[in-house]
């Protein structure tokens, strides 16, 4: 069973491609505040080729965030490559290929993520999510399914309702698995991310 509190990565965000997305924070005179508090999760990751990809984050706010990749079935050299984010570079060590950097440009109000499952969401109606039944463990699960180009994409994630982390999501195009990850390991640290 999956202990409450978590986050999620990518292989993308640990190559060095990350979303760039809004992350809610309340405003204070001298602070400001996230809407996810620190916490550390582990999930895996397949893709549509079978592909398997075991990734942990360390989320110390939108502004400070590590990830490792623990294990590859597609690279396994590549196993222990790590990306930091530390609010302007993006960092990317690989055992393989050495340090690369990146400095992102953002947009106004756009933090990095590791992944797009991540971003906060409201996961409403209004935005084109349907409620489904909890999940076995009590998570809340959403569906939303679009039509781009004559091809229909289906997302059905599911949520962490005390913490609001996704700690699963499956996505298909047509029926066919694009990718599915599941959180196996999930910490939240005690406090509120800040930061000046």
């Amino acid at each position: 069973m999956l202990a409450r509190a978590a986050a999620v990565l990518t292989v993308a965000a640990i190559a060095g491609v990350v979303a760039a997305a809004f992350v809610h924070t309340d405003t204070g005179a001298a602070q400001r505040y996230e809407f996810y508090t620190p916490f550390r999760m582990v999930w895996v990751e397949e893709d549509a080729r079978g592909a398997v990809y075991t990734i942990e984050l360390m989320w110390r706010g939108s502004r400070s965030w590590t990830t490792v990749l623990r294990a590859s079935s597609a690279d396994p050299g590549s196993v222990g490559r790590t990306g930091n984010w530390d609010g302007t570079t993006l960092t990317s060590d690989d055992p393989a290929t050495g340090r690369s950097t990146y400095r992102p440009e953002l947009t106004v109000g756009a933090p990095l993520v590791p992944a797009q499952w991540l971003i906060a969401s409201r996961y409403s109606p209004e935005d084109g999510w349907e409620a489904l039944g909890p999940d076995a463990d009590g998570n809340e699960r959403f569906r939303k399914t679009e039509t781009r180009g004559g091809r229909v994409r289906m997302v059905i994630r599911t949520r962490d309702p005390d913490t609001w982390l996704v700690v699963g999501s499956t996505t298909t195009i047509d029926g066919e698995l694009l990718n599915t990850v599941r959180v196996i390991e999930l910490e939240v640290r005690p406090g509120s991310a800040r930061y000046p």
